[in-house]
């Protein structure tokens, strides 16, 4: 990919590139794949397979797209985008045919073709055969099982019915790691738990309650006693330590009972009950994480009422309308793009409701600056306004862990996400 001056970019394709159904991929379908996340949104669902046009914030700024030549096309932008690159990498644009619509047929250019697909049970794959990459698409099938019970998933892998899982409990890890049938993989990457906070909403709209709530939580234990090791403090903003652009210059918030009674002090309330909705479909541990925030907050005068969700339903029936809930997120390849897609005034997941017109304004700024060491100076802001102002606590970065038998090889960590950011099927192979 080539930019001059990151208004204009061109992207070029892999010659004769062959879609699972045989087709060949070309720049006009660069051009319908973009435009898909540029049409009005439909649903507000998070998880799952349903993508819901929440790209359509990172292709904001994209004014056309044209294809250049049969293999090439031109990304033209309103305002310049010095990330761009990471944003077509995202896991909503995988490429697909011009005019394609039928979900029920999925096409792609992937290693694998779909065959069977059963939600939430079960979903199969043969390989692509005119797939163009010959180091990807080791394996003839996949077969990917939905096994939603943690120690049904671990059973599974030990008694060979499976070779690949994820989401293996803190507790349990140490555990499987000794078993000589498998072996961990531990990414420590970007992944982080959240407890925003709705900006539109009373006691929340209050920067000073906001503040009690963020000293009246015990990271430390949290992280000690939840996560066995696998995890590190937050220190409410969502850039990972190992991230080239994270700001080291933010003063770690501590648990301070006597600071938060003074910020509630400051808010006129003496004492202040709250309710907090958490189910572990956000996060494994979030019921847990939110139990005993009520247990160190106590200290501070605050009540907080823990309301156990079902699973069922709570990316689209509470994340977002309740107003205060338990979230997590995966992170994302650069900095921009996260604030981008959660912290912006017009994000699609902006999970808090909060409006910054300066953080807008610098956020948009910093997109058109070349200079790296200039960009980070900005991110390094940015940090500091979300930590600061932003109603969101980001009390730890978690390990994603994920296991495999050992005639799985090729399984690496990917900072990005869970499962060699969810391409473990096509990077591994079996031994014989």
């Amino acid at each position: 990919m080539t930019a001059s001056p990151r208004r204009n970019w061109q992207r070029a394709g892999k010659p004769a590139t062959a879609t699972s159904s045989g087709s060949s991929i070309s720049g006009p379908a660069c051009n319908s794949t973009t435009a898909r996340h540029s049409m009005p949104r439909t649903s507000n669902i998070r998880s799952g397979c349903i993508s819901a046009k929440k790209a359509k914030g990172l292709v904001a700024d994209i004014s056309e797209v044209r294809a250049a030549s049969p293999t090439q096309v031109e990304i033209l932008l309103k305002s310049p985008n010095s990330d761009m690159d990471y944003v077509l990498s995202d896991l909503h644009f995988a490429m697909v045919p011009a005019g394609f619509a039928d979900w029920t047929k999925p096409v792609g250019t992937g290693p694998f073709k779909l065959t069977v697909f059963q939600p939430g049970v079960r979903a199969t794959a043969a390989r692509n055969e005119a797939y163009w990459r010959s180091d990807r698409g080791h394996v003839d099938s996949v077969e990917t099982i939905v096994i939603n019970d943690l120690t049904a998933r671990v059973s599974a892998l030990q008694g060979g019915s499976v070779h690949v899982i994820n989401g293996v409990d803190y507790k349990i890890a140490p555990l499987l790691k000794k078993d000589p049938r498998s072996y961990l993989v531990v990414t420590e990457g970007k992944q982080h738990f959240s407890l925003p906070m709705d900006a539109t909403k009373e006691p929340f709209n209050n920067p000073d309650v906001v503040l009690a709530l963020k000293h009246a939580i015990d990271r430390e234990q949290m992280v000690k006693l939840l996560m066995a090791g696998y995890g590190r403090v937050g220190n409410d903003h969502p850039i990972a330590a190992s991230d080239p652009n994270f700001n080291p210059n933010i003063a770690q918030r501590a648990f301070d009972p006597d600071k938060a009674r003074f910020h509630l002090k400051k808010a006129g309330k003496s004492d202040l009950t709250l309710e907090l909705h958490a189910a572990p479909v956000a996060f494994e541990q979030a019921v847990n994480t939110a139990e005993l925030f009520a247990q160190s907050a106590e200290a501070a005068g605050i009540t907080i009422n823990v309301k156990r969700e079902p699973d069922d339903g709570y990316w689209s029936e509470v994340w977002m309308k309740q107003p205060w809930v338990a979230s997590f997120w995966a992170g994302r390849p650069s900095a921009s793009m996260m604030f981008s897609s959660v912290y912006a005034s017009g994000a699609p997941w902006n999970e808090t409701h909060w409006k910054n017109e300066s953080f807008d304004r610098k956020l948009a700024e910093s997109r058109s600056l070349a200079d790296p060491a200039k960009r980070r100076e900005v991110y390094f802001e940015l940090q500091q306004m979300i930590h600061d102002e932003c109603p969101t606590i980001i009390p730890a970065f978690a390990s994603w862990i994920d296991a495999a038998r050992q005639e799985v090889k090729g399984f690496v960590p990917n900072p990005n996400f869970l499962l060699c950011d969810h391409r473990v099927a096509e990077r591994v192979w079996l031994s014989a």
